[in-house]
């Protein structure tokens, strides 16, 4: 059975958690630690900053996960598309952080 996320009920500081935590970082008292790396870091806002969600597709290109991102312009709103391949992932946001965001946090 596959788990569903349900991100309309994931805060924001929820979704960065989980994104940090599936990128490797460590929640400790006081802040974030990457190993090997020293030292305890802020949280990242991965689901609104490009330069934060751009880690991922750093982590997607390291770890040979094909990635496309498409923005796609209606009416009233531009959608954003995050693809991930192997397995075939994708979710739509209004942002790109935020599509990136999702569409890693489906990734087995």
């Amino acid at each position: 059975m596959v788990a569903r996320i349900c991100f309309m009920e994931m805060a924001a500081s929820e979704m960065n958690e989980a994104v940090a935590k599936k990128l490797g970082w460590l929640q400790r008292s006081d802040g974030w630690e990457l190993p090997p790396m020293r030292g305890l870091f802020p949280l990242k806002d991965y689901c609104h900053s490009i330069e934060a969600a751009w880690e991922i597709v750093d982590y997607l290109k390291a770890n040979k996960i094909s990635f496309d991102l498409n923005m796609s312009m209606f009416e009233t709103d531009d959608i954003w598309e995050a693809r991930m391949r192997g397995p075939i992932i994708w979710a739509m946001a209004q942002t790109a952080p935020m599509a990136i965001c999702q569409a890693f946090l489906k990734l087995p």
